[in-house]
């Protein structure tokens, strides 16, 4: 799984809301929630983040092992 934790950590750190995030990127809301939520969004979608806000991707995604399911 692809989580936007690390997005979301520097956003609070920075002082920044969700509602930021669409209004510095001219993202439509449900963009935005996708990515509040841990939801697909494009490569290119995150590509505007770390481009806008200088990130690495590091910063803005990190990949969770998804949970094995018992057999």
């Amino acid at each position: 799984m692809i989580s936007f934790k690390p997005l979301r950590m520097w956003m609070a750190g920075e002082g920044k809301e969700k509602t930021d995030l669409a209004k510095d990127l001219g993202l439509n809301a449900r963009t935005y929630q996708r990515i509040w939520k841990d939801g697909n969004v494009t490569t290119e979608t995150i590509d505007r983040i770390c481009e806008h806000y200088n990130l690495p991707v590091e910063k803005v995604i990190i990949r969770i092992p998804n949970k094995k399911k018992e057999q």
